[in-house]
């Protein structure tokens, strides 16, 4: 089961770490130098962008299954985290910066949107809380916690600004492994809407 969570970790976070921090680390080990109101602008904007969008790619994933959703978004992530570093680093400021955050917003949504409810069917009722609670939670702070610490250091000790790139690469690789196993819960419903459900707990 905590392998089952590097997904949301490697989804979420450079959430490389989820996380707002592992962004700062990376914007200046890029040598972006920007005003200090620069960062407080690009995470106001991506924040509202992820409110708003989880739960529509929740309600998505109600509909299509979670898997389609969330592979999906880390299948994209892959294939766009290196050209967006490059360019980034190619001519650093805050409008490349807003938009590399941007685009990582939107898929950084639909990989969440689906995440908690996927995580929380891979454990049976009884259970539900302490599995989930100890697995997501453990994983977090194993690989979303100290992911900041370890890009930093493989930039330091490498020499090369894509390295975050290559590092959220991975992840996102390790993650669409563990995802292809998953069982599918949602695509199992047999017909009752979102919304209407008889207030049962579900497996």
């Amino acid at each position: 089961m905590i392998c089952a969570n590097v997904r949301p970790w490697a989804v979420d976070r450079v959430r490389v770490g989820r996380r707002q921090f592992g962004r700062s680390v990376r914007a200046q080990r890029l040598n972006v130098y920007l005003p200090v109101s620069a960062p407080f602008i690009v995470l106001m904007v991506t924040g509202t962008l992820r409110m708003i969008l989880i739960p529509l790619f929740g309600l998505l994933s109600d509909r299509i299954g979670r898997k389609p959703v969330m592979g999906a978004a880390m299948a994209l992530y892959v294939l766009c985290i290196y050209p967006l570093f490059l360019w980034l680093v190619a001519a650093p400021g805050l409008p490349r910066l807003l938009a590399t955050e941007v685009v990582f917003a939107v898929l950084m949504a639909a990989a969440l949107g689906p995440a908690s409810t996927a995580l929380a069917e891979l454990f049976p009722a009884q259970v539900r809380a302490t599995g989930l609670s100890i697995s997501y939670n453990v994983a977090t702070t194993l690989f979303g916690g100290f992911s900041p610490f370890l890009v930093t250091w493989l930039i330091s000790a490498t020499g090369d600004k894509m390295m975050p790139a290559y590092f959220v690469t991975a992840a996102m690789i390790v993650g669409l492994v563990a995802l292809w196993p998953m069982p599918d819960l949602a695509r199992r419903a047999t017909g009752v809407r979102f919304g209407t459900g008889n207030g049962t707990t579900s497996r």
